[in-house]
């Protein structure tokens, strides 16, 4: 995995707890790249990351390769890089994918079941409609006849 890959994974993938990540991405934090340049305040002062979250956060980053730069700023080290770190990284992006197929497969089969029972339904109400038709269509037909047959009559018994 190169800088820029790293750039690209993921914050899930930082596999930091719940309360930090939501945070992270309520801020907008989608991928590790968009900590890089971010200070240790600049984090701190995000809703929801306190003390706690925030050293959680800041191990995590320098234990995957992150160091803060003259400015004071999260930059990627590369020399701190390790296969290590790397392949937790890679293993969280292939967990990740799986789970969201997963998901993806039952959402698809949710929605496959809605589909075919709103087309029982569709049917159903098809046949209905129909039959009142039908049903109309025939009481109308023995009334012309009666009104045929009776057309000397002004009154048509019902």
């Amino acid at each position: 995995m190169t800088k820029g890959q790293l750039e690209k994974t993921k914050i899930e993938n930082l596999q930091v707890s719940q309360r930090c990540y939501n945070a992270l991405y309520r801020k907008g934090y989608r991928v590790i790249g968009d900590l890089v340049g971010k200070t240790p305040e600049q984090l701190q002062n995000i809703r929801n990351i306190g003390s706690k979250t925030f050293t959680e956060l800041d191990e995590k980053l320098l234990s995957i390769g992150f160091k803060l730069d003259d400015d004071g700023g999260y930059v990627i080290d590369i020399d701190k890089l390790t296969t290590d770190n790397i392949e937790v990284l890679a293993n969280a992006s292939v967990k990740d994918l799986v789970d969201s197929i997963a998901d993806l497969t039952k959402m698809i089969s949710s929605k496959e079941k809605e589909l075919n029972n709103l087309n029982t339904m569709l049917k159903n109400t098809v046949k209905e409609l129909s039959n009142r038709v039908n049903q109309e269509y025939d009481k109308i037909i023995q009334e012309k006849n009666i009104l045929e047959n009776n057309q000397g009559k002004k009154y048509v018994i019902r």
